[in-house]
């Protein structure tokens, strides 16, 4: 009886032992492939004192491995009464992007069909009035891989209390990018509500792009996409109705406003006077409808991403395996 019992002792000894060797080899296996969590940050959009470096094509603007730490948050889109104000050259830029928007829109082309689709795949690299892309640039000579879920850490700001009552919506997206190639590459996206929990507030959400599988190759971009949807509201329809008292009314008040801020000696209403004409000329130059600027005002009445900011880091966080700084 004692030898079976010191046989089975030494049999689970050797089932333990081979347990522990087993773990071991597994340990290891994980310890060569880890994953890094990187974590990446939106870069002011707009910058031109501290010029936001572009990737080395000087395609795209780069995201940021160092956490921001300005007290300023920033916007996009742009806050319009705060550009008109504050920041007449990113209110400019942005009002630019939503021209070029515009015009693509409307262009009629009858391109082929092989030109169709390549305009829809290198579209994300055009300028946007509701879409910011940037990207990380991955200049080793060993290729990373992304295994795992993806987290955009987004900030949003509502405007006026308007989108408490609206479906606005976010949609983040992954790019891979060879510049010397034709086109990005989609991973994958994710469009979700964006979360309005309070008032005129600052909102955190995180919108995740579950189980992303890819091989990033050296001297490739990593393109991170945020893009908002926001809702059509019924003031922006009866505006852009000619017909309507609303478009009327706001057309004569308009009018009046306009002559007050150019016959004006402040000198931050002379600024003001200075992009009115501007968006005046412009807009006269591409025949631009009521239509046009109800859908751009359904973009300033709309949310905006809150970003580059110490309180306000809006990022993406990727699961990198391989990665080396």
């Amino acid at each position: 009886m004692k030898k079976k019992l010191i046989t089975v002792f030494l049999i689970l000894l050797v089932m333990i032992s081979q347990v522990s060797i087993h773990s071991q080899s597994i340990n290891v296996v994980r310890t060569e492939s880890s994953i890094n969590k990187i974590t990446f940050y939106f870069k002011d959009y707009f910058n031109r004192e501290n010029e936001t470096p572009f990737d080395s094509s000087c395609t795209v603007p780069l995201l940021s491995m160092v956490p921001p730490t300005s007290f300023q948050n920033k916007f996009y889109p742009v806050l319009f009464f705060n550009g008109l104000l504050n920041q007449q050259d990113a209110l400019m830029n942005w009002i630019l992007n939503w021209f070029c928007c515009v015009i693509f829109e409307r262009s009629n082309i009858d391109w082929p069909d092989e030109y169709q689709d390549l305009l829809e795949k290198i579209k994300i690299l055009f300028p946007h009035h509701l879409r910011i892309v940037e990207a990380y640039e991955h200049t080793s000579e060993q290729s990373i891989q992304i295994n795992g879920d993806v987290y955009f850490q987004l900030y949003f700001k509502s405007r006026f209390g308007f989108n408490k009552f609206h479906n606005d919506h976010v949609k983040v997206s992954l790019f891979t990018f060879d510049p010397d190639g034709l086109f990005p590459v989609e991973i994958a996206n994710h469009t979700v509500k964006i979360q309005q929990k309070t008032l005129n507030r600052i909102n955190y959400q995180n919108v995740i792009l579950e189980n992303v599988q890819c091989t990033v190759y050296p001297e490739t971009l990593l393109l991170s996409s945020v893009e908002i949807f926001p809702t059509n509201r019924s003031v922006t329809s009866k505006i852009a109705n000619p017909d309507s008292i609303l478009h009327n009314t706001i057309s004569k008040i308009s009018i009046k406003l306009i002559e007050l801020i150019h016959n004006s000696n402040n000198y931050r209403m002379k600024q003001i006077s200075e992009f009115i004409k501007y968006f005046q000329n412009v807009s006269s130059e591409f025949n631009l409808t009521s239509y046009d600027y109800a859908n751009l005002t359904d973009a300033i009445m709309g949310p905006s991403l809150v970003y580059d900011s110490l309180f306000h880091p809006s990022a993406v966080i990727v699961p990198l395996v391989n990665y080396k700084k």
